[in-house]
């Protein structure tokens, strides 16, 4: 089942990609009606994926977005608070507390613990990433910068550049260095683009330092409205407070819930690290991190199928939509229509 994540609150889900998936199923013979022998990867629905501390905290409230945070409001101490009150106890030190607690490491998390740091309040940011079933992780940075916008950006550009030699060939040019012959190394793609993305990582705990803004890598779960329980990747366990408690965590994708999809599946939190060459790819979905997936794996020379259930990229001009649709497929992208698996 292949459910559409809306754009702005629109549609199901709290996640930041839309619906898409790259089923993997090495090299088993699956019984999928087109008849891969070999599934790779589909990025699903996504969702809020934290305890249920987290989702019944949140549960039909909409906190405000950052253009609209009135920093006034947020440091307005809680009645019968005081600012800086309550404290840390537990395995990993005594007591401690905060202005400000930021739940998530993402574009947005990063961007207010920075700007209440500049404000002069004591600041500490939690952010942690919970394997995927295939035990992919990353840092902080949220999923634009490692599973998101960055990686993707790249292997496009990737692919544009084997494209590129083609047209230079009938334009005269004949060598193109080392890599002459036509070949696509998968192996050196993964490397370069993890490299890339690490280095941001870095930037990030780096700019923070200098901010003072205090980083975690540890899961919070809410025990109150100021009490946040921090758990590290050793399974130590500690209870901060703060004054106020920040939450942006982002959204992790949706798998579809029939038998084998967690072990012979993998969704956009893989495939931008992805040790092995993904080979034959079937991409469960149609929106658009579905089409930008498809698009450069067939680029790199990939046989690239896209199954879609009903129409491409639900919720945008249809007529823009059905251009890309029959571009991708004039460019060798293959569509199975309104099909699930």
């Amino acid at each position: 089942r292949v459910a559409r994540r809306g754009r702005r609150g629109r549609g199901r889900g709290v996640g930041l990609f839309s619906p898409a998936a790259f089923l993997c199923a090495g090299g088993r013979r699956t019984s999928v009606s087109v008849g891969l022998h070999r599934l790779v990867a589909a990025a699903f629905p996504f969702r809020a994926n934290f305890g249920a501390s987290f989702l019944s905290s949140s549960a039909g409230e909409k906190g405000p977005s950052l253009v609209d945070l009135d920093l006034n409001t947020l440091f307005r101490a809680p009645q019968g608070a005081q600012s800086g009150s309550g404290g840390e106890m537990g395995e990993m030190g005594e007591a401690q507390s905060y202005d400000v607690i930021v739940i998530g490491g993402g574009s947005g998390g990063l961007a207010c613990a920075k700007r209440c740091a500049k404000h002069g309040k004591k600041v500490t940011l939690l952010d942690f990433v919970k394997p995927s079933p295939p035990g992919t992780t990353w840092g902080l940075g949220g999923t634009c910068v490692n599973v998101g916008c960055i990686p993707k950006k790249l292997m496009h550009y990737g692919a544009l550049l084997g494209e590129s030699a083609g047209d230079a060939r009938s334009l005269g040019w004949t060598k193109f260095g080392a890599g002459e012959g036509g070949a696509h190394d998968w192996d050196t793609l993964v490397t370069s683009v993890q490299n890339y993305v690490r280095s941001i990582n870095f930037g990030y705990r780096t700019e923070l330092r200098d901010q003072k803004v205090e980083y975690k890598n540890e899961f919070g779960v809410f025990l109150d409205e100021h009490t946040v329980e921090c758990t590290n990747k050793r399974g130590e366990k500690r209870t901060i407070t703060g004054d106020h408690i920040i939450f942006a965590p982002g959204g992790r994708p949706r798998y579809l819930g029939v038998p084998g999809d967690k072990e012979l599946c993998i969704t956009s939190d893989d495939i931008f690290s992805l040790q092995k060459s993904p080979g034959k790819t079937l991409v469960v979905g149609a929106s658009y991190i579905a089409l930008e997936c498809a698009g450069f794996l067939t680029g790199f020379g990939y046989e690239t199928y896209v199954m879609s259930r009903s129409i491409f990229l639900r919720g945008f001009d249809q007529e823009v939509a059905e251009h890309i649709g029959n571009y991708m497929e004039r460019h060798g992208t293959r569509m199975i229509k309104r099909c699930v698996p």
